[in-house]
Order: structure tokens, then sequence, then C-alpha cells
């Protein structure tokens, strides 16, 4: 590991909460404005995005094929993932 490494990973120190229909542009640019917005700096502010570390489509698809997922399963990971983050984007 060297330092440049920290460009590219990290601990999550914020959490974004992905709403369905956003584009990349979208995401990309509101990361950056959050930044800049509390003066952070971009290589070194670490996101957890919930859609990229759970998959949501999975229930859609199990629901289809009669098959249940508890929503406890779910609230489970999400809260494991937000207490160790700690930091929800406003």
């Amino acid at each position: 590991e060297n330092e440049n490494d920290k460009d590219h990973y990290g601990k999550a120190t914020v959490m974004l909460s992905y709403p369905w229909g956003y584009t990349i542009g979208d995401i990309i640019n509101t990361l950056a404005n959050y930044c800049i917005n509390y003066n952070l700096d971009q290589k070194r502010t670490y996101v957890w995005i919930c859609f990229l570390c759970v998959n949501q489509h999975r229930v859609v698809e199990l629901k289809k094929r009669q098959k249940i997922v508890e929503f406890i399963i779910f609230r489970d990971i999400f809260e494991r993932r937000v207490k160790g983050i700690g930091h929800l984007l406003p």
C-alpha cells in the first residue's frame, strides 16, 4: 500500500442512500457538491452507496418466485453498516 492507494479506497466516511432513477452523473455531481459545500477532500471522502453493497433487486427476483426475504434481514445489514459508517449524507 502506498499513499496514492488512499485516492481509490478507504473506510467509508459517509453513506449515500440511493433512490432509483438517478443517473451516475447525478450521483457524481451530488457527491462533488457535497464535498465542496462541506470543505472535504474528494480523494479522501469515502462513500458507501447502498445499492452497490446490498442487492435489492434480489428481493424482487425472489418475490417473482414466491419466496419471501424478511425485512429484518435487510434492516440488520443496513443497521450494521450505517452504524459502522456513522454519517448519512443529508
